[in-house]
């Protein structure tokens, strides 16, 4: 029974060494990822994210007030629309203009043949 007892006895003294050592070893990682939380989160950290925040936020602000002053998609179209119409009058502007510009052509050509002329003669 004394053999028992004392093979009992190591047993349990081995199973409480690997509990200790195990929970040392968590008790040391849970140490280690509370510094490494305690460095990350820093005054120093915080106020430079608070700063890309507000940063963010300015930009975003400004992009809204940029975006509100663009036209709507309705908008757009009847800008697209107007733009058509203004292409079709410019168009028929263009074609009734032709027969002037020709005119002005034959005129300026009458007009340098009498100045021509007019010094052959002198």
């Amino acid at each position: 029974m004394a053999n028992w007892g004392s093979l009992c006895v190591s047993l349990f003294t081995l199973g409480f060494y690997v509990w200790t050592y195990r929970s040392k070893a968590a008790a040391d990682r849970v140490a280690a990822l509370e510094k490494a939380l305690g460095d990350k989160a820093s005054t120093g950290r915080l106020a430079a994210l608070e700063d890309r925040v507000d940063k963010v936020e300015d930009r975003t602000t400004t992009i809204e007030g940029d975006i509100r002053h663009m036209p709507s998609a309705s908008q757009a179209q009847r800008l697209e629309i107007a733009l058509s119409e203004v292409r079709g009058d410019l168009a028929v502007l263009n074609e009734r203009l032709g027969p002037i510009g020709a005119i002005s052509e034959r005129l300026q050509e009458f007009l340098l043949e009498e100045a021509r002329s007019r010094r052959a003669r002198t």
